[in-house]
């Protein structure tokens, strides 16, 4: 199979792009996604340091968000191929290579669709089977649940690997995803919309049954569960919402009513900045969320200043120019003997 059967959209790309240099349109567009992937890096690593420092964090919850975090954190950093490749003015490079260099960050995409289910699948068993969830283990229950994403993103990556391997002139943008090429590849990212769709199911079941519980027996318990979900139900809300509009506009709109190949690669890169966004904001949701997380937040911001000294040189500062004038004792007592009571004479 060669380039234009294999990649159509990739091939129109290369023989209209190859030879601009620089291009405008892949730096503007490959910016964008690297400063939006800067903000998503810092944010996602603030959730996983504060869950690692902070016991109460400690949950299976809060470790699958941490985890959650972390495949985001991953699947940032990949975007800087394309900035990269667009700033040298090489425009393109090898498939092959983008595969090398990029293959974590597609692992670790093809992570969180799944595990975002199994974050639903947990609050579910948390309000349903309240007696079990509490004899939960963590490392073998969540162990269970990465092993089954990771079986996931494996068949995704592996036709990926294939194709890169046996079209070795293949030609990419660097951009991570136009790493996704082949009917396997496509099946499975179907797949990964219909977690996307289970996910958002498993969400109504387990609100539908907080908000009975609450109108039942409103108990402190109950109350934690429903303000954990709420702060959850934000996240699926952004981050499965990113990945759910990427899919339907790449499985569904783009085949329907989309017949320009190059068209397509730009409608596909738009799509892609909602995902990026959601993929950058779980930090901030869960700050202005969750009482747990904001406390978290600020307690090892302030131990973070202590130990870098912001703050302290600003207190130095004020109390530096702040003037105390100290009179001697003997001048305090003149002044004092010299003090005559005000007395107000009252008229007849």
């Amino acid at each position: 199979m060669n380039f234009s059967a294999a990649d159509p959209i990739g091939y129109s790309l290369y023989m209209r792009y190859m030879d601009e240099h620089p291009c405008w349109t892949f730096i503007a567009f490959a910016l964008a996604f690297c400063i939006i992937g800067t903000i998503g890096i810092a944010s996602n690593g603030a959730v996983i340091y504060v869950t690692i420092k902070t016991k109460k964090l400690h949950g299976t919850t809060f470790v699958l968000l941490a985890l959650t975090s972390a495949f985001e954190l991953v699947h940032l950093c990949g975007q800087y191929l394309f900035l990269y490749v667009a700033l040298s003015g090489q425009n393109f490079i090898e498939y092959q290579l983008a595969v090398q260099i990029c293959a974590p960050s597609v692992f670790a995409v093809e992570l969180i669709s799944p595990i975002m289910l199994f974050i639903g699948i947990d609050r579910l068993i948390s309000v349903t089977f309240v007696n079990f969830y509490k004899t939960v283990k963590l490392v073998p229950y969540i162990g269970g649940m990465l092993f089954i994403s990771a079986l996931h993103s494996a068949l995704v990556i592996y036709p990926i690997f294939t194709i890169a391997y046996t079209m070795p002139t293949m030609k990419t943008t660097g951009f991570i995803g136009d790493l996704f090429q082949g009917d396997l590849v496509k099946q499975m990212l179907q797949i990964g919309l219909y977690l996307n769709i289970a996910t958002i199911f498993v969400y109504i079941v387990t609100g539908l049954k907080i908000r009975t519980q609450l109108t039942a027996n409103s108990t402190t318990s109950d109350q934690s569960n429903k303000r954990i979900f709420n702060s959850i139900c934000l996240i699926v809300f952004f981050n499965v919402g990113g990945y759910f509009v990427q899919k339907c506009v790449r499985l569904i709109i783009v085949p329907a009513f989309i017949s320009s190949p190059i068209t397509v690669w730009f409608v596909l890169l738009i799509a892609g900045i909602p995902l990026m966004i959601s993929a950058s904001s779980n930090a901030f949701i869960l700050y202005f969320s969750s009482s747990k997380y904001r406390n978290a937040f600020c307690e090892e911001w302030t131990k973070l200043r202590s130990i870098i000294g912001i703050g302290q040189s600003l207190n130095n500062h004020h109390t530096n120019n702040n003037v105390q004038i100290i009179l001697p004792m003997t001048t305090v007592k003149r002044i004092n003997a010299n003090i005559v009571p005000f007395q107000i004479q009252q008229r007849m």
